[in-house]
């Protein structure tokens, strides 16, 4: 079912609506559900429709997330399903060079149009080549000198 959502919150306080999810029953909750977004609701528990609901009310009288916060959620959605951003590698012209001395031997790293290449291999970001170099997790901006360590 399909409405058209409520834009600000009907008369009434906010906690007084939020008081008043409590008393609903799982239609009741479903209905108002429809009538605040305009959606039905995803399966899921009384409880979890109730939280849902004492958000959205929230979230009409006082805004929602702030535009910045927003991004990085969606960015970090995007890096979880799979389609990160490699920064660097869009930063960084392919070709470039990065050389480091590291315990005595050079290491030479070339960017790629999609990732690096490290002595033959095919690396998806510099952190990954850092590690083949040390054998233990290191962030690669900062192997490569391109970012200062945090708390430094």
């Amino acid at each position: 079912m399909t409405s058209t959502p409520t834009t600000a919150p009907p008369s009434g306080t906010v906690l007084a609506r939020i008081a008043a999810l409590q008393r609903m029953d799982a239609p009741e909750l479903r209905k108002q559900w429809e009538t605040l977004t305009g959606t039905s609701p995803m399966p899921g528990s009384t409880a979890s429709l109730r939280q849902r609901l004492v958000h959205r009310i929230q979230e009409m009288a006082y805004g929602g997330l702030a535009p910045s916060v927003q991004a990085t959620l969606e960015k970090v959605a995007r890096r979880d399903a799979g389609e990160a951003e490699r920064p660097v590698a869009k930063a960084v012209t392919p070709g470039t060079r990065f050389i480091r001395e590291w315990r005595g031997r050079r290491h030479e790293v070339t960017a790629l149009a999609e990732g690096f290449e490290y002595s033959g291999q095919r690396y998806g970001s510099l952190t990954a080549v850092a590690k083949a170099i040390t054998g233990q997790h290191t962030n690669g901006k900062v192997f490569f000198g391109l970012k200062k360590r945090s708390g430094k």
